[in-house]
This record gives structure tokens, sequence and C-alpha cells, in this order.
């Protein structure tokens, strides 16, 4: 017998390049329509302060297809390391679901690592 219940989404870590665009789709089995998507980024869980909001579109609500975006002027601003291992890249993110009644769902977690934008 499992004596855990909860849900903390599903971890998903992303790799991002520092000046790009970045952008990944996914599909959720939820009616969308009502509901909105929210997906932020922090340099640790408590910090108050925000890095950043991604970008989130419902591409087909019935069937819960939508696509989360970061603009490559948002990844420029990033501070990163070197390589993709190194801590200075290493970021939060979170992306949650309100649905139409007003109750959130964890969708997804997970570690942000960034690197450097060699090409400009």
């Amino acid at each position: 017998m499992n004596t855990e219940i909860g849900d903390y989404g599903a971890p998903l870590d992303l790799k991002v390049r520092q000046g790009a665009d970045f952008r990944f789709t996914a599909t959720i089995d939820v009616d969308l329509t009502g509901s909105v998507l929210r997906a932020q980024m922090r340099k640790r869980g408590l910090d108050a302060t925000l890095v950043l909001t991604f970008t989130i579109v419902v591409t087909d609500a019935v069937n819960g297809a939508f696509e989360v975006t970061l603009t490559k002027a948002q990844t420029a601003a990033l501070t990163c390391g070197e390589t993709p291992d190194e801590t200075a890249s290493r970021y939060v993110w979170d992306l949650e679901l309100e649905d139409a009644l007003g109750r959130d769902t964890p969708l997804a977690y997970g570690v942000v690592r960034v690197l450097r934008e060699v090409t400009r």
C-alpha cells in the first residue's frame, strides 16, 4: 500500500541557450477551456525576486495542447556559466494550471541550465 498522496507535478529540467529563442510544446489530458497556465523562473525557489515569466499559449484547448516560450531577449539577460554543469547557470522553474473553477494543479517543475551564447 502506498503511504504517500500528493502531486508535485512532473520533473522536467530545461536546457536554454543564452540569446536564443526557447520553446517546447506539450499536451495534457485536460480540456484547457477557461484555464490559465503559468510558469516562472527564479534563481532559487524561495527567492522573492522573479527572474522571468514564461509565455504560454494554448494551441488547442479541447485537446490540452500548449506551447511554452522564452524570447531571445529574455534568455540573453540570463546569467550563465561556460558549461551546462556550472552552478552559475542554474535556475529553478515550475508550471501550474489554474482550472476554470480556480483550482491550482502543479504540472511540472525542475532545473533550468543556461549555456553561454558564443555567436552574437
